[in-house]
């Protein structure tokens, strides 16, 4: 219907013409034939020119009318062939310009909830589709786009349903020729489930590592209460036997407010760690991230006697990122790496984060001196259940979860090594943009 209307607004210019010059035609035959008579009895040929003239005009107008017509007519077939092949496909299908949704298939329509939707009106945003949640980290992917660049998008997000249900898709999109002009045609899958049960692994992966940590945990949450009963004692002593100058029972207080923030610090880390949640992608210092889980794994090194050296670059631009989940990617190469340096006598782990020119990025490097790997295991080493560790000692979905949770920062994951040469991972993340740190968008997608 939309179309439809299109083409009459097209078309109503030449017709225009048409109406007009066979009104003047029929007006002059009404009004007594004066035209005709001024032909008959002219002495020149001013009204044969007149004449052949409207004719040339009258003809010109129905040839471009008629261009024009064909042109639309082809327009719509063009476009309606597009969508019969389309509404076909399993995968869901929407096609939209300038935010404005202009088809969605029957699988999209299904998916969503809008089976019996009116689309003809141009009322559907296409970001009505997508979580808002979503909306910042989706925009800043399309920033060549809305610069006229023909992108091609690949990335994973929450859709809503027409009744307010949120649902995990991939989505590919790309520009295309439609209806005469260009669009973006998105492409829909329903990955729900497969995200829950990635969800229920990485769970499980993390509640696998504290275990394999538990005597650790149990021992660093000793000390601080360890300390809280000595410095307790100490003060009671002094109260009751009337001992010690004020400043000394002020500071056997603080020591105990400050082992009861150190005991906080361990527990609040451990239940960030297993608890189960939504991705919360949020502006993060991933700087902050590298202290966090070093200071959660201090007491591991120190038992071993592994020697930390870090050397984190000032001023490193903000990522978007999930903080406890790129906590435990972190984590999980960290304990990798003091696992690794068990059987060697020379225990270094190196932790360094730099600007990444190459990719306008964040660079995190963590390498140690352990026993490190063959060149085989380096091209298996992030297949989900392979493992490098004797059995019964790994699940072998660490590194293959850590690669996953970096690709859905838009990152990538390297690793380098030989045997009793250690190991070394480069992990880069993108710099979130200005507009995700405004939170000004603009733009399509």
């Amino acid at each position: 219907m939309k179309r439809k209307r299109n083409m009459i607004k097209a078309m109503i210019l030449p017709m225009g013409f048409i109406v007009a010059f066979v009104a003047y035609l029929t007006s002059e035959f009404v009004l007594g034939g004066r035209w005709i008579d001024n032909i008959v009895h002219s002495d020149d040929w001013t009204g044969i020119l007149r004449v052949a003239t409207f004719i040339v005009v009258a003809a010109m107008i129905l040839f471009f009318a008629r261009l024009r017509f064909a042109e639309y007519k082809s327009v719509i077939e063009s476009a309606e062939s597009y969508e019969a092949v389309l509404e076909k496909s399993l995968v869901g299908v929407v096609l939209y310009r300038e935010d404005s949704v202009l088809f969605m298939n029957a699988s999209a329509r299904n998916l969503l909830g809008y089976e019996g939707f009116d689309l003809s009106n141009g009322t559907l945003s296409v970001w009505s589709l997508f979580d808002p949640e979503d909306h910042a980290r989706i925009k800043s992917l399309t920033v060549d786009r809305d610069l006229g660049k023909p992108v091609d998008l690949h990335y994973e997000c929450r859709l809503t349903t027409l009744a307010g249900e949120s649902i995990w898709a991939e989505v590919v999109s790309f520009v295309v020729h439609y209806g005469g002009r260009s669009a973006v045609l998105i492409n829909v899958k329903d990955i729900t489930e497969q995200k829950s049960a990635q969800e229920q692994l990485i769970h499980s992966t993390r509640l696998a590592e504290l275990g394999e940590m538990a005597a650790s945990i149990a021992h660093e949450i000793n000390q601080p209460l360890t300390g809280i009963r000595n410095y307790a004692r100490n003060v009671t002593y002094m109260l009751e036997n009337s001992v010690g100058k004020p400043q000394e029972r002020l500071e056997s207080l603080q020591k105990i407010s400050e082992q009861v923030d150190r005991a906080a610090r361990i527990i609040t880390q451990m239940r960030d760690l297993t608890r189960r949640a939504d991705r919360e992608f949020i502006l993060l210092d991933i700087n902050d991230a590298v202290r966090e889980t070093l200071d959660f794994l201090a007491h591991q090194f120190k038992l071993y006697e592994i020697r930390v050296k870090t050397d984190l670059a000032d001023d490193l631009p903000r990522v978007l990122g999930d903080r406890v989940r790129l906590e435990q990617v972190l984590l999980n190469i960290m304990t990798n790496a003091r696992q690794s340096m068990e059987e060697v006598d020379d225990r270094r782990l190196e932790i360094c984060t730099a600007l990444d020119m190459r990719a306008n990025g964040v660079l995190i490097e963590i390498s140690d001196t352990g026993k490190g790997f063959t060149h085989a295991d380096k091209d298996r080493i992030f297949t989900p259940f392979y493992s490098t560790k004797k059995p019964g000692e790994g699940t072998g979905l660490g590194l293959s979860i850590s690669l996953s949770i970096i690709e859905q920062h838009s990152g990538t994951i390297e690793a380098w090594g030989g045997t009793g040469n250690g190991a070394r991972f480069t992990i880069r993340l993108p710099a979130a943009e200005d507009r995700q740190i405004t939170g000004d968008f603009h733009g399509t997608e």
